[in-house]
């Protein structure tokens, strides 16, 4: 069990804004960000007096460096000094300002998700769009994730989709079935947040595994899935947060269990690269590694005894 003061609390009216000023810092003469700066580093919030947006449900950072930012009053890049709003007059307007989903490319550009439906693909100031003609599937578009091959998959509300290269293609799933989040974890094994449940796809295989019944809220936004450095699978559900600790193997599912917080929507969740887990409800919780790491401990004896455990952070 986790001491109170060990589960940091930070209340801010505005949660959006805090994981921007999580994942931004500034260097006094810096011209654009570090991708590889640690998180402990990044310290400095930003609020929209210096220009950046009210309203974020996106964050991506190309390999320029630029950080871009996506929400309902559309596409803001920050290149580490300024916030400038997309498009300025020589370059092509997207086909929406309500953004709900980006997915920097590595070599360059930029995909964004729409919540009344569709994709772009952004690069050099030129727009390309996606939408059911092109085999997108309708409906706000939750999560980008990319496969080990390089390519990309959606998770838009009415279905999966794949891109070939060229085009989309829906992804193997019932087509009644809605879907809200999508992760490619460290092994390949694709993981999708549905209207049934958790379900996942092994690296190679053909069809999806039902992994939990978890509910979740398809209101909650993005985030609702998410791997930790230790390879296991963290999904937060409408009422409740799960942990599956043997992803290889698609079971051992635990129950986890916030105190103060049970009941309650966790996402956006997300790990730092040093291990610790990020979640929230109206307030921001930060749950370092090393109590996570001996939870686990605790978890992984107890859980012989059930294949559905309960923990209690």
């Amino acid at each position: 069990m986790f001491a109170q003061s060990e589960v940091q609390l930070a209340y801010m009216k505005a949660i959006p804004l805090l994981w921007l000023g999580i994942f931004l810092s500034m260097p006094v003469k810096a011209t654009t960000l570090d991708p590889d700066l640690p998180l402990r580093q990044l310290n400095r919030a930003f609020t929209w007096s210096e220009g950046a947006p009210s309203d974020i449900d996106a964050l991506a950072q190309t390999t320029d460096g630029t950080l871009w930012i996506g929400g309902s009053t559309g596409l803001t890049r920050f290149d580490g000094v300024r916030f400038v709003s997309y498009p300025d007059p020589t370059q092509e307007p997207l086909r929406s300002t309500n953004i709900s989903a980006l997915a920097a490319v590595p070599n360059g550009g930029l995909w964004v998700g729409f919540r009344l439906g569709g994709v772009s693909f952004l690069k050099a100031g030129h727009v390309r769009n996606y939408a059911g003609a092109d085999g997108f599937p309708d409906g706000t578009v939750a999560q980008f994730a990319w496969d080990r091959n390089g390519s990309l998959w959606a998770a838009a509300r009415r279905g999966l989709a794949h891109f070939n290269g060229t085009r989309w293609e829906k992804g193997a799933l019932d087509p009644n079935v809605e879907c809200i989040g999508v992760l490619v974890d460290q092994r390949g094994t694709l993981w999708v947040a549905t209207s049934v449940g958790l379900l996942a796809r092994i690296a190679g295989g053909s069809q999806f595994r039902e992994v939990d019944r978890l509910a979740f809220d398809f209101n909650a936004g993005t985030g609702v899935l998410a791997e930790a450095p230790d390879g296991k699978i963290w999904a937060a559900g409408a009422h409740e947060l799960i942990r599956v600790d043997e992803p290889a193997a698609l079971r051992g599912v635990v129950r986890v269990i916030i105190r103060g917080f049970a009941g309650k929507n966790m996402a956006p969740l997300a790990f730092d690269t040093e291990g610790t887990l990020w979640v929230s409800d109206r307030a921001l919780l930060r749950v370092p590694a090393r109590e996570l790491a001996s939870k686990s401990e605790r978890d992984r004896a107890s859980a012989r005894a059930s294949a559905s455990e309960s923990a209690l952070v």
